[in-house]
């Protein structure tokens, strides 16, 4: 069985999800726009148009860690 599935799902007030088609402006994680480059690269055009990125200052705590990486990685299974 050979299913299309947009890569960026919506849910609506009615909790109810979307896979969205044609142009839009959304919020991604990282590893999604990954998934996005290495599986989609020659059906979906991204345009990234601001980003933001966290990186502890390891001086100050040496044994921080990634808190949301179990997380993240748990979604992109």
């Amino acid at each position: 069985m050979n299913v299309r599935i947009a890569p960026f799902p919506f849910r609506s007030k009615l909790n109810m999800i979307f896979y969205t088609c044609g142009a839009f402006e959304t919020y991604a994680t990282l590893p999604k726009l990954n998934v996005v480059e290495v599986y989609y690269s020659n059906k979906v055009r991204c345009q990234v148009v601001e980003g933001f990125q966290f990186i502890p200052d390891r001086s100050v705590d040496k044994d921080y860690g990634y808190i949301f990486s179990d997380l993240i990685s748990e979604q992109y299974k």
